[in-house]
């Protein structure tokens, strides 16, 4: 490593992993949930480095000083040897002979204690570079360990979050479209908040049709050609047709039996009865929804309720939004007014075919 290393440069670098991978709030918040568990260990890992390039360069400097007072000692000692020797009679004979020697061996020492010097100070410095690098080698290491743990909790936070706005965003569209079909079902615009008939018809018939005899079309295909004989022969001993098509037959109690105006009329008030009171019945009992249908009111719409004046369509009505057929109490009523359950084509208690079990009147 360069002695001018920037570890700050380093921790740049490596917090690319603490920056927003996605878009929008959830990869600002996973973010900033990596930075607030990472960075305080990046950073400090950034000082211990730096501390210790700080004392790199103290301890260099130490080291070069000291080689700097050997050299300034070694070159003083030389200096003063030298100028003892100038200062001295030159000798001649054996005795310069001897002091050229000596003079030779004392700068040989001397040169040797410069080698010696430069040496310590340049393998002082190789130790120093040595044990800074596998510091800072540790430094980095560890920086880059930091770092790719901060990134992978980066990531797994952005995607638990994404994950769960996902979630939250499909549930609102599943609630919001929830509440559009029940006001929908309800007969209400969910644009507008107007009730809208057209939103939530009458029921329509059912496609199984009943037949002249009074039984469903899918009744009659499975029954055995004895079994619709003797239902036709039924039919004839309790009704009669006349030239018109009337029926003219009686009802039990001898009750005659009302025309077939009247007989529609009164099933379009059933019918009536019956969408309301599907709408209703899961807000109010029976006996609320009869005395509103009887008075009439508003709706939560904003549609007017009507009022239905006659007591015994309501009783039907409510049978079949409540029950799916007419009860043998009600059918009684029916009885008793002239009504015949089969003319009006509703099921009966016996729960198959048209007409209700009572009597055996159908």
């Amino acid at each position: 490593m360069a002695q001018g290393i920037d570890l700050n440069k380093i921790i740049t670098a490596l917090t690319g992993g603490l920056q927003p991978i996605g878009k929008g709030p959830a990869g600002r918040r996973a973010a900033a949930e990596a930075q607030l568990r990472y960075l305080p260990a990046l950073q400090s890992l950034g000082l211990l480095g730096n501390q210790t390039m700080g004392q790199y360069q103290q301890d260099v400097r130490g080291v070069r000083r000291s080689g700097a007072a050997a050299a300034s000692g070694i070159g003083a000692v030389r200096g003063q040897f030298l100028s003892q020797l100038d200062a001295t009679p030159a000798p001649t004979g054996e005795a310069a002979a001897a002091l050229g020697l000596t003079r030779d061996a004392v700068a040989g020492e001397l040169a040797k204690m410069q080698a010696q010097q430069h040496a310590g100070v340049t393998s002082g410095l190789s130790r120093l570079r040595s044990k800074r690098n596998s510091d800072l080698e540790s430094i980095v290491g560890q920086l880059m360990q930091t770092s790719d743990q901060a990134r992978l909790f980066n990531i797994s936070q952005y995607e638990a979050l994404a994950q769960d706005r996902r979630e939250a965003a499909r549930a609102a569209r599943q609630w919001s479209q929830g509440q559009r079909n029940s006001l929908v079902s309800a007969g209400i615009n969910p644009d507008t908040g107007v009730y809208d008939p057209s939103l939530n018809p009458p029921e329509k018939p059912a496609a199984d049709p009943v037949n002249a005899y009074g039984v469903r079309k899918s009744v009659w295909e499975s029954m055995t050609p004895d079994q619709r004989a003797r239902r036709v022969r039924e039919w004839k001993r309790k009704t009669s047709i006349d030239g018109g098509g009337q029926d003219t037959a009686k009802l039990p109690g001898g009750v005659d039996l009302n025309t077939n105006q009247q007989h529609e009329r009164f099933g379009g008030t059933v019918g009536q009865v019956k969408t309301w009171a599907s709408r209703l019945k899961g807000d109010m009992s029976r006996s609320e929804i009869a005395q509103v249908l009887l008075t009439g009111a508003e709706s939560s719409g904003g549609s007017k309720i009507p009022q239905i004046k006659s007591e015994l369509a309501v009783r039907v009505g409510l049978d079949m939004a409540l029950l799916g057929y007419v009860s043998n109490g009600t059918a009684k009523r029916l009885h008793a007014a002239g009504y015949s359950v089969r003319k009006l084509g509703l099921p009966g208690a016996a729960g198959a075919g048209t007409g209700t079990n009572w009597s055996g009147w159908k």
